[in-house]
């Protein structure tokens, strides 16, 4: 096995971004969200116009009729650790969802939102679980996770 190359995201204006949940693994940037909405059985989910750090979970994409239409998905998850993250859109039937191809539909519970904020190691270490990946990244965790 080769080396693994990985991505990182660059946040503009202080905008946050979102990585994997189980390793800290840049995923996309707010710049690039499209929308909150949620998948299949009302699981809450992100559309990313662009994503890094995500490769193919499966060997071929599956065809799948959902509330919007017919779509040609590939299962993708996080390239450093495999957690699976959620889909991209490879093709739409319908002329008014062909926006979606290409974009990434990723699992919230699977991201981490981070803001660009470092936090102080003496003031996180206090506060912090073992393992948590926002201290071990040194950044502030936004909202409420």
């Amino acid at each position: 096995m080769g080396k693994l190359f990985l991505e990182f995201v660059t946040t503009e204006h202080g905008l946050p971004k979102y990585v994997c949940n189980n390793c800290g693994c840049d995923v996309a940037t707010e710049k690039r969200l499209i929308w909150e909405g949620f998948m299949n059985a009302g699981s809450p989910a992100y559309l990313f116009k662009e994503a890094v750090n995500v490769a193919p979970t499966t060997a071929a994409p599956r065809y799948e009729v959902l509330s919007t239409g017919g779509y040609l998905l590939l299962d993708v998850g996080c390239r450093k650790c495999s957690l699976t993250l959620g889909w991209q859109y490879l093709r739409a039937d319908k002329l008014d969802q062909h926006y979606k191809v290409g974009c990434c539909l990723l699992h919230q519970a699977s991201l981490l939102r981070v803001t660009g904020k470092a936090v102080a190691p003496e003031d996180s270490a206090s506060e912090a679980s073992e393992g948590d990946v926002s201290v071990a990244l040194g950044y502030e965790v936004a909202g409420d996770w």
